[in-house]
C-alpha cells in the first residue's frame, strides 16, 4: 500500500495499518505536478530496488 500525505503523523498511522510507503506532500503546494514528479521519482527507487539497488532515499513531494 501506498500513503501520500500532507501531514508526518500520518504516516505513523499509515504504516501501522499497513503501508510500507509513504511520501509527504508539502504543506504550500499547489498543483498535480509536483506530486507527479515525486511518484514518479519514487517509481524510479522502487525499479532500482527489483533491479538490486538498495540505495534508498527519503522522498518528499
Amino acid at each position: 500500500m501506498f500513503v501520500l500525505s500532507p501531514q508526518t503523523d500520518d504516516v505513523t498511522n499509515a504504516y501501522a495499518l499497513g503501508a510500507n510507503s509513504c511520501l509527504l506532500k508539502q504543506p504550500a503546494q499547489e498543483g498535480l505536478e509536483p506530486i507527479a514528479q515525486g511518484i514518479a521519482a519514487y517509481a524510479s527507487l522502487i525499479a532500482e530496488s527489483a533491479r538490486g539497488n538498495t540505495a534508498w532515499a527519503t522522498s518528499q513531494v
